[in-house]
């Protein structure tokens, strides 16, 4: 998410690079990972017959793939931590992220969605927007400590 923040800035500050209807950087995110995507041929073709597909709807382009993905997501919670007074922009992300874990076929679009941030991802404010990810985190990294560089062994003493 790092670089596709900087990637958007960069796509922000220089108009020539423009493209009608991405106005904000979920539609960015989008719009550039239907790029990639459509450079695999068969998933272009696919992707050309299908309806209702538009420079943003990655949802829908992975559904006409009819190919499953593994998504890695590095700082999923970028958007609310440099972009914390942007509330509509944090309810369009979660809203993307919703479409495509939580709807069913978005989902089945998966075979791994691995996602980093140092927020939790189940609940955000009073939403249980992703509710069926499991969370791991440096105080219960549970047997994938080793993997994950969570190694950090303490105890507390409470007096």
């Amino acid at each position: 998410m790092n670089s596709i923040d900087n990637d958007f800035r960069a796509y922000e500050s220089d108009k020539s690079l423009y493209v009608d209807y991405v106005d904000d950087i979920v539609d960015y995110l989008q719009y550039v990972t239907l790029l990639e995507i459509r450079q695999n041929r068969e998933f272009d073709e696919k992707i050309s017959k299908a309806p209702l597909i538009g420079r943003k709807s990655l949802k829908q382009a992975l559904v006409a793939t009819e190919a499953k993905f593994v998504l890695i997501m590095d700082e999923w919670d970028l958007l609310y931590r440099e972009y914390r007074d942007n509330e509509a922009l944090q309810k369009k992300f979660i809203d993307m992220l919703r479409g495509l874990f939580k709807a069913a076929d978005g989902l089945s679009c998966f075979s791994l969605a691995y996602l980093t941030g140092i927020l939790p991802i189940k609940k955000y404010n009073s939403q249980s927007a992703l509710n069926n990810f499991d969370e791991y985190n440096m105080l219960h990294p549970d047997t994938f400590a080793p993997y994950f560089g969570f190694t950090l062994h303490f105890a507390v003493e409470i007096a």
